[in-house]
Parts: C-alpha cells; sequence; structure tokens
C-alpha cells in the first residue's frame, strides 16, 4: 500500500490526483496538501471515494481520495485546515485514522490551526496517520538561510509531542518547498507524522520525495513495506493524448485504409480494429521509450539546479536553462495528464510485521535511515529491491571472493608449517601511540603581517618534510581581525585554507566575538527534544524515564553548560522537556503532575529522585574555572587576569557591559562560589573586608546590614577595611 502526499500549487491535474475520478481531476480547483491511497486489485474498474475541502480565502483547499476496493470508509470528519476518515483494511481488517492537513501560511491563524491539529488527533483510540503541508518547520535545519523565529516551531514540536506522534524521516530530499526567488528559500514544510501503534502495524514504512516538476512543493510518498506486482499484459488502451501528437491523424488514416480479410463487412471491421490495436500498442511502446527517456533527462536536470540552488546561487544562464527545461517539461506532460483522467494510477500493496516494544520503534527508525531505494552507477541507475540485491550480492562476490590459485589450508596438521609472530614482535604491535605519533588539532596565533605570514608558510612545509606529517590546509580555516580583514585574501592565498565565517564550532562550541545568543543553544534544545519525545516516554516505565532523562546530558550538553550561562528562556524550555517526558503516559489516561519538577530534582535523601538541576550543574561546572584561575597557572589564567583583574583580586572585579559571554558567566556564579570557599587573610589583599566569610560562619555585611548599607567602598581588602 502506499500513499502519496503533495502540495500541487497548481490547477488539478491527473499526474498529482492519480487515484481520483476524471471530474475531480477537470474541476480547476488549486488544491494542497491532497492524499492518494491506490493498490491493484483486481481487473475491474476502481470505486474511488473523495472529499473536497473547500479553498477559503488566500488558503488553498485539500482533496483526500481513497480506492475502496482497498478500504472501507467508517466515517468522515472535515474541519479549517484537514480532512480525516476512519478507514478500515478489506484485506486484514485493520482499522485506523488518516488525516489530509493544509496548515495556514498566515501567521495569523496558525495558532488556530495547531489548536484544530489538537483536537482532530487527541484521544483517538484508532492508530493514526498524519501527512500533508504544515506551513511551520520544526527547527532552523530545516531552513536554508538564518531567518527563523522559535515560536512557531516550538508549538508545533509541543503539539506533536501532546498527540504523541512521531515523523518518519524523509529520504532523497532535505527540503520540500521552494520560493520562486532568485535567492531562493528552502524549507521543509511537508511531512508524514505517525502514532506509534501505526507503525508497529507497518515497521518498514519510509518517506521518500518524488520529482516536484512544477510545484513549489515536493510531493512525499509513503511506502508501508515492500510488495510484488504481477507481470500480465495490460489491456490496450487507447490513449487520448495521443491526438496531441503531430501527425498522429494521418498516421491512423494510413493504418485504416489498407485492405483487410473477410467475407463480411463485420469481420473486415474487427480485422481492422484489430490491425490498428496492434499497430498502435507498437507504435505507442517506441514513442513511449523515447519520451521516457526525455522526460527522465529534464526531471534529473531540474532536480540537479534545485539541490543546486540550496547551496548557492544559480547563475543567469542556468536559470535560463531551468525555465526551459520546465517549459518544455510541460509539454511533455500534457499526453501524461491526458492520461490520468482515464485511469486511476496503481501502487503496490506493502505490508510488514507488527510488534509491540521500544527497542523495535527504534529499530524501525534506524532500519528506515539505511534503506536503499536507488544506487547509481555507470550504465545507469537501478531501482527495485530484486535489482538492488542481485547488484550488491554479485558486486561483494566480485569484491571479497577467493583469488585464483589460493590454495592457503586451516588444517591443523598444517598450522606448524605457518609462519607466527613472535613474543618480542607481539609486544611491539600492543604498543600504544606515542605523544610524537598523535597529530591533534592546532591553533597558531600571529600578528598582521604578511611577510610573517609567507615566512610561517614556510615553516610549516619544512615541518612537513621532515617530520613526514601531512598538513591539510583544505581543512583548515583562517580567520581575520581588525585590519587584517583588508588582506584576508592574500592571507588566503599563502596558506591555501579557506576564510572562516563566525559563529564557528570547535569541539561543538559556538565560537564567536560576540555574544553567544539564544539560536546557538538550538542544538542542544532539538537533543533534548528529540531524546525526550512523548512517543518514547510512552513505551517505558518511570525508572527507564529516569535513566533517560539524566543520560540525554551528553558531552556536548555538559560542554556547553560548562562554558557558558545558560540563558532563563533555555533552561525553561529543558526542564519543560524533561518535566513533560518523565510525567509522560498512556495517550488515553490524562497526564497529572504530582510534585513541583525541583522536589523531583532534589536528591533522593531530600525526597527527590535525584534528577539533575540543570542550573546548579551550570553554576557548578562555571565556578571550576574560577577555582582553577585563583590556584592554578596556565596560558588562559594568564590571559584573563591581565585583561580583566589588571592589580585586583577576583572578589574586586564586577561584571561590565564589555565583557565576554565566558567571562560574564563567571561574574554571575562569583558570589555562589566565593561563599563556600574558606580563606587565608596573609596580608589581607586577597580578602574582601565586608563580603568574604574571613571571620566566624559569615560574612560583615549580613552580619550588619545597616552599617553595610552606609559603606560606598564595599570591594576593598582587609587591608583597608
Amino acid at each position: 500500500m502506499s500513499y502519496e502526499f503533495a502540495s500541487c500549487g497548481r490547477s488539478c491535474s491527473s499526474t498529482s490526483l492519480n487515484a481520483f475520478d476524471a471530474s475531480a481531476s477537470s474541476s480547476g480547483l488549486k488544491l494542497r496538501g491532497f492524499l492518494a491511497i491506490t493498490a491493484k486489485k483486481t481487473k475491474q474498474k476502481k470505486q474511488n471515494k473523495t472529499l473536497l475541502n473547500i479553498p477559503r480565502g488566500r488558503s488553498d483547499g485539500i482533496l483526500l481520495g481513497i480506492n475502496l476496493e482497498v478500504m472501507e470508509v467508517a466515517s468522515i470528519d472535515e474541519g479549517e485546515f484537514y480532512v480525516k476518515f476512519h478507514v478500515r483494511n478489506k484485506e486484514d481488517g485493520f482499522q485506523w485514522i488518516l488525516v489530509a492537513v493544509y496548515g495556514a501560511a498566515q501567521e495569523e491563524f496558525k495558532e488556530d490551526f495547531l489548536v484544530e491539529l489538537v483536537n482532530a488527533c487527541n484521544k483517538e483510540p484508532c492508530p493514526l496517520l498524519v501527512g500533508g503541508d504544515f506551513n511551520i518547520i520544526r527547527n532552523p535545519s530545516e531552513k536554508n538561510n538564518d531567518r527563523y523565529n522559535d515560536k512557531w516551531p516550538f508549538l508545533f514540536n509541543v503539539v506533536i509531542d501532546s498527540v504523541n506522534l512521531r515523523e518518519l524521516e524523509l529520504s532523497g530530499r532535505k527540503f520540500t518547498w521552494a520560493s520562486s526567488m532568485q535567492n531562493p528559500t528552502f524549507e521543509k514544510l511537508d511531512r508524514v507524522l505517525t502514532s506509534t501503534e501505526w507503525e508497529l502495524r507497518f515497521p518498514l514504512a519510509t518517506v521518500r520525495a518524488l520529482n516536484r516538476e512544477f510545484s513549489d512543493h515536493t510531493p512525499l510518498l509513503l511506502d508501508t513495506g515492500s510488495g510484488t506486482q504481477g507481470n500480465k499484459q495490460p489491456l490496450f488502451k487507447f490513449e487520448l493524448g495521443w491526438l496531441l501528437r503531430e501527425g498522429f491523424l494521418e498516421l491512423v488514416t494510413e493504418v485504416w485504409r489498407k485492405e483487410s480479410r473477410g467475407s463480411t463487412k463485420l469481420e473486415k471491421w474487427q480485422n481492422k480494429i484489430r490491425r490498428l490495436r496492434q499497430f498502435l500498442r507498437g507504435w505507442a511502446k517506441n514513442i513511449n521509450g523515447a519520451y521516457k527517456k526525455e522526460k527522465a533527462i529534464l526531471i534529473a536536470k531540474v532536480e540537479e539546479l534545485d539541490k543546486k540552488a540550496e547551496s548557492q546561487l544559480l547563475s543567469r544562464q542556468e536559470l535560463d536553462l531551468k525555465n526551459y527545461v520546465k517549459q518544455r517539461l510541460s509539454f511533455l506532460l500534457r499526453e501524461e495528464e491526458i492520461k490520468w483522467l482515464q485511469r486511476a494510477k496503481t501502487k503496490r500493496i506493502l505490508e510488514g510485521d507488527r510488534n509491540t516494544k521500544y527497542y523495535h520503534l527504534i529499530a524501525n527508525g534506524k532500519h528506515r535511515k539505511t534503506r536503499i531505494f536507488q544506487l547509481e552507477q555507470e550504465e545507469g541507475v537501478i531501482r527495485g529491491d530484486v535489482q538492488i540485491k542481485k547488484y550488491i550480492t554479485k558486486f561483494y562476490k566480485d569484491l571479497f571472493g577467493a583469488p585464483v590459485g589460493n590454495n592457503f589450508s586451516l588444517m591443523e596438521s598444517q598450522r606448524e608449517d605457518i609462519p607466527q609472530v613472535s613474543e618480542e614482535e607481539n609486544e611491539v604491535l600492543t604498543k600504544s601511540f606515542s605523544d610524537d605519533e598523535y597529530a591533534d588539532d592546532t591553533i597558531l596565533f600571529m600578528e598582521h603581517d604578511l611577510e610573517e605570514a609567507r615566512n610561517l608558510k614556510l615553516v610549516l612545509s619544512t615541518f612537513e618534510k621532515l617530520s613526514g606529517l601531512k598538513i591539510n590546509f583544505h581543512k583548515s580555516e583562517l580567520f581575520c581581525f581588525g585590519k587584517a580583514n583588508e588582506v584576508m585574501m592574500d592571507y588566503v592565498k599563502n596558506f591555501g585554507c579557506d576564510m572562516g565565517k563566525y559563529p564557528f564550532k570547535y569541539l561543538g562550541i559556538p565560537m564567536h566575538h560576540k555574544r553567544i545568543s539564544n539560536k546557538d543553544w538550538q542544538a542542544i534544545e532539538d537533543r533534548f527534544q528529540k531524546k525526550l519525545s512523548s512517543w518514547k516516554g510512552k513505551h517505558l516505565s518511570v525508572g527507564g524515564r529516569l535513566v533517560l532523562i539524566n543520560s540525554v546530558l551528553s558531552s556536548l550538553a555538559m560542554f556547553m553548560l560548562s562554558f557558558f550561562e545558560i540563558p532563563k528562556g533555555i533552561l525553561k524550555k529543558l526542564d519543560y522537556y524533561r518535566s513533560r517526558f518523565f510525567w509522560q503516559c498512556d495517550e488515553n489516561k490524562k497526564k497529572y503532575r504530582l510534585a513541583k519538577w525541583s522536589v523531583l530534582c532534589s536528591p533522593k535523601e531530600c525526597g527527590g529522585l535525584g534528577i539533575q538541576n540543570l542550573e546548579t550543574q551550570n553554576r557548578c561546572l562555571l565556578s571550576k574555572w574560577l577555582f582553577q584561575l585563583i590556584n592554578e597557572e596556565g596560558v588562559w589564567q594568564t590571559l584573563l587576569r591581565r585583561k580583566y583583574l589588571s592589580n585586583k583580586t577576583i572578589t574586586q572585579v564586577e561584571r561590565s557591559p564589555g565583557d565576554s559571554h565566558f567571562w560574564g558567566g563567571l561574574m554571575e556564579v562569583k558570589r555562589d562560589f566565593l561563599s563556600f570557599r574558606s580563606w587565608v587573610v596573609h596580608d589581607g589583599t586577597q580578602v574582601r573586608f565586608w563580603e568574604d566569610c574571613w571571620c566566624g560562619d559569615t560574612s560583615f555585611d549580613k552580619v550588619f546590614p545597616t552599617l553595610y548599607s552606609l559603606v560606598r567602598r564595599r570591594n576593598e581588602g582587609i587591608d583597608r577595611g
């Protein structure tokens, strides 16, 4: 069984409405978010059930169609932004719900769309499949530029999790929509969402992108598994599209006028029909071969230009070529559009095994990511599971097959004749790499001087010759500051590396000369959201949820928390994901939160569950830098002392607007850090008289608050107190 989601963005035609009646496709309505469900069952004419959601205002309509030979429709529901069918598969009796959506493109209607989506999917007892054009992206990676507003993506993700849906990963394309500008915007607006029950019923389901040809949207094809299709020769059909071909009528007239055998006029007429049918069958096969070849070339060229436009601007020649190819493709597709007015396009019936375990769902997701839909080779493209399997088997047999003349024997009696590794040689093999043999990433700093840069390149080249190590300049990046930016290209030509752009990532951390914004925390937020999806919580026990909540704090998240003060808004979102996941239960039950999140984050001996408190952990990790700054010596300590401390102590400096994000975070946790520190007074220059606990367990500012309020120089040391 196959399902096709698409947003045609043009007058309906049979190329897009491939399972519907001819009358539906000739209505001339502009439709988006339609869904076709087809399956090849019998030779008889198909009975289709269609529902049209009439366009409202600037929004387009929705057309949903089902082949009644494959499914029964129990009930139909329709909303402002969706069409919903309750269906039952005739073959196995499986009941489920199909929802085709077209989300609001206007900002003022997006909230109404999300509310309606929740109402359409919430508390449904049957497995759920939702697909179409949602007109909302889920994260910044689903857009090709930096113009990103987190409001609607955040709410959209909340809606998806609240109704326990899971997105089936798309293969074939990164984006599903493109604008028509010279510098186009690409976004992923179309997607397929399922409940875990539906996915368990079809564990081999995959979603792949088809060729979008004219539309600004890419149609999506959802297959539920693998199947077979008969090899019977189809019945002859006279295609109305043939009438568009130049010289077709003259060709038919020539064949029809030939003499035919037969004793009666009826017999002669039947022989003429039979001869014309045989001629047209062969003629159509020949022209269809050339038609398909030209169409494939044109579609491949459009796809090539589309993918290129996702990463760089197209030249004027490429834009003109793209327009010409689309015009030629439009001409070729006229015949195909008429063809699909005469029949419904058939799809294969695909099924898979049913499982009920959480780990099976994870395995299914990984299987979808590794599935191969086609292979490219010099002779052409290989498609189909059978052909791909044959090609891969032959390839690896040729690659790993035994070489001719290999008579090597592994018999026990002949083992003594085989040379073995000595004990001395074995010790050499087990030795670890030395520090000299390990090549680490290196950062080089230099002043703005082109002559010095040439000398540095000479030193690096000499190092390569003497050490035998190779410096990969193609993977290196060069950053210039101040006046050096004016001659950046000279530096690039000298070193042969690329120009670096801010922000860049080093060990997963965004590096920038400006303050790190909330957008730079998006990778951490996306990780929490992905790992703590509601559908996972539904299949895990309370203990399993606790383990997953704490394990999501991976090295990347901990690395970010140890370098930067986490913004309050990001902290609130991360705690929201964790809290929602922990209190997750079966979707048919109401989810009550029986305790505050702060209580759950308390230690177990204090009545909590020991869940890590992100804010406390963030402040502790930043405090480690203060401890090393005060008690240790190193390059970074010297740099920070010269830049921020000068002749002052850590207790005497305060946060200022010009501080870096890293130093600002240290100043934010300084007071908490100093409150847990024990002091050795010495000469009193390193200890504050009023705010440090140098005499007793409490600082003087808390013991004498009234007197402290009158003090002007509060950061003075004991030597001046």
